[in-house]
């Protein structure tokens, strides 16, 4: 799953996290974790932008989401997924530049198949929002790269084929 790069402000809509210059840091307030450092941050962005704060889940919070979600899913989605799912800390780009919120791999040889979820391209791409939709970005991604791994059980490829067009349609919107 991916989103627009960091560098790309043609064509996003203003509330975008891209759209914004970080300023205003309280340098007097004593910051006890990078939660507090993000709610002290006050986005300067488009006119019509009204948002505020920035908002994070922690990497501790995201996983113990990410778990929940995993633990109310049916067994039988994880038949064959071998690896499981992993929350990696990383920020990770395509070589479009694209930052990528989770990859569905298969390697037969070696670790087989696995997802991994990529909480600080989450955190680049959707940091500002509240915790609860924060969280259901977290539950897209994971469902988006179960779905991969459903298809792919199945010899279907139509989610990436869906993702190199959507891919397509990013890059000639820049």
């Amino acid at each position: 799953m991916r989103a627009l790069p960091s560098n790309s402000h043609k064509g996003i809509h203003p509330l975008d996290p891209y759209c914004k210059r970080l300023s205003g840091l309280d340098k007097n307030a004593a910051p006890t974790s990078i939660r507090n450092l993000g709610r002290q941050i006050k986005p300067m962005c488009l006119p019509e932008c009204s948002i505020e704060v920035i908002y994070m889940l922690t990497f501790e919070e995201s996983q113990e989401a990410l778990d929940q979600l995993i633990d109310a899913l049916p067994p039988e989605i994880f038949r064959e997924l071998n690896g499981g799912v992993a929350l990696i800390p990383d920020t990770t780009f395509d070589s479009n530049g694209l930052i990528i919120l989770g990859q569905y791999h298969v390697q037969p040889r070696g670790l087989g198949r696995y997802v991994t979820i990529h909480h600080g391209s989450i955190v680049a791409a959707h940091g500002y929002l509240p915790p609860e939709e924060f969280r259901e970005k977290i539950r897209e991604v994971l469902h988006h790269e179960l779905t991969h791994h459903l298809e792919s059980l199945a010899g279907d490829r139509s989610l990436e084929i869906q993702d190199e067009h959507d891919v397509r349609r990013m890059l000639e919107g820049r």
